[in-house]
């Protein structure tokens, strides 16, 4: 405990702004241990409450005596508790504070969880939090998923022209309708139908017999996506979810994309090249998210899926616009008769023109639009390289090895551009046996055993903050070990 100066005679007033064993001790080991959601920091916490001499209001102080008598095995369940309020504001603390006590008037102060009032004010949110979690127990949850299914009719056209005995113009078009079936099973399942119009036209310009240019252009879409647990809460409900981002759909997407190109073969197809730049422009690019909402204006989040609870998971958005403007080439070198070597490389360049899941650049920069931010999980460079052998045996058969190596750059975890996987280098070999009626080969993947994951996508840790989705987490796809393995393959 922290050494403390207090008047012979304290008063209430006194002790709300002299009094300081209890924030001293939350400033010192609280926020340092149980910020580790660990079940030795609950126990600290309970014995600063023992040792605390502030006096609390009464509600506060009804809920501290509870809270110090729960027993070590209810104590546990206690490590879901939203301890984030550790780093938060007094204003914040306090808002939350009102949300659940309406009658209780706290007054505005500056940033600070432990001075003073505030120091007050933090002990009955905390005592308010851990008690209330301490009573609660795990309750079943549904194990079916929320299924959705899609159905999509279209009639394809296509009508090419020579203008030239070297220039081609082609125009397609795609005219589809989607039916999006979602809550399949639920009692709120519904379709939605997107119809849309895709063309594309083609310009081909041949340079000579062995080199070709082109021009394309071509519109897509993403059908707009449906919710249907939207329709399971209440009308009051489904207006606090509509200003918290979760509603009934997420709008039909669109991209157009720009792209010219060159493709070469030399004259004795010993080597060919493949180069190419394209521009993609998405407006109200789609995507998923889980939310947890406070229906009911309790200032507790019930942790069970809706509607049952406050999590919405999988919800479809209109996530916001981006551009992504690359370069890609490709090719390969017969090195000798036998002999071959290639690859590819690509540079993109993705940029979030507007929004885009604003809820992180606001909580990490205070920023409502995620304007300059690059798109996740996509590298600036890729690219993969080969070398490959093949020679004839006796008869029909051949054998044959092959060496490969990808590339992976950089790719950030989410739209704030903090955690990222670093680059991944991945090497593979092979060597086979074949003839025109089968095929044998032994592989080893991942020949160095590189351990750098696969991807990696940001969530909020719903398992250390089940409350608020403040705290942040990163799922991440593990990297496959070594793998040794052989492959048969025959042909009828």
């Amino acid at each position: 405990m922290a050494n403390e100066k207090k008047p012979s005679n304290p008063d209430a007033a006194a002790l709300l702004t002299t009094e300081t064993d209890f924030s001293r001790s939350v400033d010192r080991e609280i926020i340092r241990q149980v910020g580790g959601m660990n079940l030795r920091g609950l126990r600290i916490l309970r014995e600063a409450l023992a040792a605390s001499r502030v006096v609390l209001p009464q509600a506060a102080a009804a809920l501290k005596s509870e809270w110090l008598t729960i027993e070590d095995a209810a104590l546990a369940s206690v490590a879901d508790c939203p301890y984030l309020l550790f780093s938060l504001s007094t204003d914040t603390a306090f808002a939350l504070w009102r949300r659940a006590q309406a009658d209780v008037a706290l007054p505005r102060l500056p940033p600070g969880l432990c001075e003073g009032q505030a120091g007050q004010g933090f002990a009955r949110i905390v005592c308010y939090f851990a008690w209330q979690t301490a009573q609660s127990r795990p309750a079943a949850a549904s194990l079916v998923p929320a299924r959705s299914g899609s159905k999509t009719d279209s009639i394809f056209a296509s009508v090419g022209f020579d203008v030239t005995d070297a220039l081609n113009l082609s125009i397609e078009a795609r005219r589809q309708k989607d039916i999006i079936t979602s809550g399949i099973g639920l009692p709120t399942q519904f379709d939605i139908e997107t119809t849309a119009t895709l063309p594309r036209f083609l310009v081909r310009y041949t340079l000579n017999d062995t080199t070709n240019l082109y021009a394309n252009y071509a519109k897509g879409n993403q059908p707009t996506q449906g919710y249907a647990t939207f329709f399971q809460l209440t009308p009051q409900q489904q207006a606090v979810a509509l200003k918290n981002g979760v509603s009934s759909t997420a709008p039909e997407a669109e991209v157009e994309n720009y792209e010219f190109g060159i493709k070469h073969r030399a004259e004795d197809g010993s080597w060919y090249m493949n180069a190419s730049v394209y521009y993609l422009e998405w407006v109200g690019r789609q995507g998923v998210r889980s939310v947890q909402v406070d229906l009911n204006g309790d200032g507790v989040i019930t942790n069970l899926p809706a509607p049952s609870g406050e999590n919405f998971n999988a919800v479809p958005f209109a996530a916001g616009d981006s551009n992504t403007r690359g370069l890609e080439i490709d090719g390969a070198v017969s090195l000798t008769d036998k002999l071959t070597f290639g690859g590819s490389i690509a540079y993109a360049d993705t940029e979030i023109t507007k929004a885009l899941n604003e809820a992180l650049p606001l909580r990490f920069f205070g920023k409502t639009d995620a304007k300059g931010f690059k798109f996740p999980l996509v590298p600036d460079f890729s690219g993969a390289l080969f070398l490959q052998h093949e020679d004839k045996l006796a008869g029909d058969r051949s054998w044959y090895a092959r060496g490969d190596m990808t590339y992976i750059g950089k790719r950030y975890d989410s739209i704030v551009n903090f955690a990222y996987v670093p680059v991944q280098i991945r090497a593979n070999a092979r060597v086979g046996m074949r003839t025109e009626a089968w095929d044998v080969s032994v592989f080893v993947n991942n020949l160095f055993d590189d351990d750098t994951l696969e991807a990696s996508r940001y969530n909020s840790d719903s398992a250390a903050d089940p409350f608020f989705f403040q705290l942040a987490a990163s799922e991440a796809v593990l990297a496959n070990k070594r793998q040794f393995g052989v492959t048969a393959s025959y042909r009828f």
